[in-house]
């Protein structure tokens, strides 16, 4: 029982296991909402039409949110869900990130402090927390997420997609020169320390 027929299946391969079925009499029938009855003998050219146009659907559907994806980054508009320090809003039917008025100013403490190399990451995570700062879940920032908070470049404004770099048009939170500045610190933090031996 189903509402139409192209809801049953999106791919050739599901369809073709469906007619399969129907036609080895392991699928008695198959009903749609407006009446339509489907049986192992009667004729399946409409329901493989059908299938075909839910296919031909999705993959126009697929090819129209890529293609949206694109034109929305050359316009420098972030194309993902708001990262933590940014919040979305909506402009003009368009839907765009800004810093956020709470996390955003954490987000740049926690890039200055990292910058001095005179604090752990754990002890960042628990000053950010002690100030309020959570995930968007509303979880505790972890080491390995504070880390990578630390190495995102869209927080200076560039960000990567499908492989291209893309200059945002939104409000970075830090500059270039601080996010390198970061880089280097987290660098020589994870070189190994070496022992003199007397």
């Amino acid at each position: 029982l189903c509402w139409k027929e192209d809801r049953l299946c999106r791919n050739p391969e599901e369809g073709g296991i469906i007619l399969q079925l129907l036609q080895d009499r392991i699928l008695k029938e198959i009903r749609t909402a407006t009446g339509t009855v489907y049986t192992p003998d009667s004729d399946h050219l409409i329901l493989q039409i059908h299938f075909g146009m839910a296919n031909q659907y999705s993959r126009n559907l697929s090819q129209n949110v890529k293609r949206g994806l694109d034109h929305k980054c050359e316009r420098g508009e972030y194309p993902r869900p708001a990262i933590l320090g940014y919040e979305g809003f909506g402009i003009r039917g368009q839907r765009i990130i800004r810093p956020h008025p709470v996390e955003g100013p954490l987000i740049q403490q926690a890039y200055e402090m990292a910058k001095t190399g005179g604090y752990s990451l754990s002890h960042i995570t628990k000053i950010l927390h002690d100030k309020g700062l959570r995930t968007k879940r509303g979880k505790k920032i972890s080491k390995s997420h504070l880390h990578n908070i630390l190495t995102c470049i869209v927080y200076y404004g560039y960000f990567n997609h499908n492989g291209e770099l893309f200059e945002g048009t939104y409000e970075p939170l830090i500059t270039k020169k601080l996010f390198d500045d970061v880089q280097e610190s987290l660098q020589r933090r994870s070189r190994p320390k070496v022992k003199v031996w007397e």
